[in-house]
C-alpha cells in the first residue's frame, strides 16, 4: 500500500516500511522517501483520509502536507510535520497552535465537512447528552467508575447544566471543530510551525471550547508540570487563553472558557460513550477506555464550575 501510495505523489520508498504503533481502530507507520520521513495511517473508516485531503487543499499551513489519501482504503500518507508539541519548551509554539486551531474554527466550510461524513455536535445537544450520561448511573458503572468519582459528578450536575446554559447564553456560534485537540495532536517544527493531525474526529458544528477546553485541561493538568514549557513560562495558561481568543473574535470570553474546561471533557465522554458503549473489537469484552478516562478529568476540572 505504501508503494502505491508513494507512487501517486511522485515518491519513492527508500528503505522498509517501520510499524509505529496499532490497535483496532488505526495502524501507523513511517517510511523513508527522497522528501523527507512520511507517515502513513490505515484506519477503520475513510473518513480521516477524506477530511485530510480536504483541509490540506483548503488549509494549507494547518496539517503535514498530504502526500496521498485514499479514502476506499482508509489509508492516508503525509510527511512528517515535527516534534510532538509537548516537546516544545518555545511558548509561541503552543500559542500558535491555538491561533490556528481558532483561525480553523472561524474558517472552515462546515458544509464541506457535513458532506465529507464529520457530524454535528452542537452545545446544546451535546449538554442534553451530558446530563443524560451522567444520570446513568448504572451505564457509568460499566466502565469501572470509581464511586467516589461518580459522587462527584452526580453532586455537580446542575452546576453543569448551569455552566453550559451560560456558554450558550454568550452567544459563540457552533464552529467546525478538530474534535480531539489536545496537544499530542499537534506538531511543531521550526520550518512550518504548529500543525494539527489526526483529523478522524472532526466535527461539522461544535462549540469552540469544546476543542480550546480539552487543549487546556490536557496542557495544565498537575501530571504535566514537567513539560518543557510549563517550566520556562509560568503564565502560559494566561498567554494561551488571551492569543486564541483575539483571534476567535471573544476576547470578553476568558472566564467562560475556564469554566468550560470540564465541560469540554465531558463532551469528550458523552462522545465516546455513545461510540463505545456497545462496542466489539478483536478482544471480546474489551473495550476502548477513552470515556471513564475523560469522566475522570471532568471529575478533577468540576471545581471550576463553583
Amino acid at each position: 500500500m505504501a508503494d502505491g501510495l508513494l507512487k501517486t505523489a511522485g515518491l519513492t520508498r527508500q528503505g522498509e516500511v517501520e510499524w509505529h504503533s496499532a490497535h483496532d481502530l488505526t495502524a501507523t507507520h513511517t517510511v523513508s522517501t527522497e522528501a523527507g520521513r512520511a507517515w502513513l495511517n490505515v484506519s477503520e473508516t475513510g473518513q480521516e483520509a477524506a477530511l485530510s485531503a480536504h483541509l490540506g487543499a483548503c488549509h494549507p499551513g494547518l496539517l503535514p502536507p498530504v502526500l496521498a489519501a485514499d479514502p476506499a482504503r482508509c489509508a492516508l500518507l503525509t510527511l512528517d510535520g515535527g516534534e510532538l508539541l509537548d516537546s516544545a519548551s518555545d511558548p509561541q509554539a503552543w500559542i500558535q497552535a491555538l491561533e490556528r486551531l481558532a483561525g480553523f474554527q472561524r474558517s472552515a466550510d462546515a458544509a464541506a465537512l457535513v458532506g465529507l461524513g464529520a457530524l454535528g455536535l452542537p452545545l446544546t445537544e451535546m449538554a442534553e447528552r451530558v446530563d443524560a450520561l451522567l444520570g446513568e448511573t448504572a451505564a457509568l458503572q460499566t466502565w469501572g467508575l470509581a464511586a467516589e468519582t461518580l459522587t462527584t459528578l452526580q453532586d455537580a450536575r446542575s452546576r453543569i447544566r448551569a455552566a453550559f446554559s451560560d456558554l450558550h447564553g454568550h452567544g459563540l456560534p457552533n464552529l467546525p471543530a478538530h474534535g480531539d485537540a489536545h496537544p499530542r495532536n499537534a506538531l511543531y517544527s521550526p520550518a512550518r510551525g504548529a500543525l494539527r493531525f489526526d483529523w478522524s474526529e472532526a466535527a461539522s458544528a461544535a462549540h469552540p471550547f469544546m476543542d480550546a477546553g480539552w487543549f487546556l485541561a490536557f496542557a495544565l493538568h498537575p501530571g504535566r508540570e514537567g513539560l518543557p514549557v510549563r517550566q520556562a513560562v509560568p503564565d502560559l495558561p494566561q498567554r494561551l487563553v488571551t492569543a486564541y481568543l483575539r483571534v476567535l473574535g471573544a476576547p470578553d470570553a476568558a472566564p467562560l472558557l475556564w469554566r468550560a474546561l470540564p465541560l469540554a471533557l465531558l463532551h469528550r465522554a458523552a462522545v465516546y460513550d455513545r461510540t463505545f458503549r456497545t462496542w466489539t473489537g478483536t478482544v471480546p469484552g474489551v473495550r476502548p477506555n477513552y470515556t471513564p478516562y475523560y469522566l475522570r478529568l471532568a471529575a478533577r476540572e468540576v471545581a471550576r464550575l463553583t
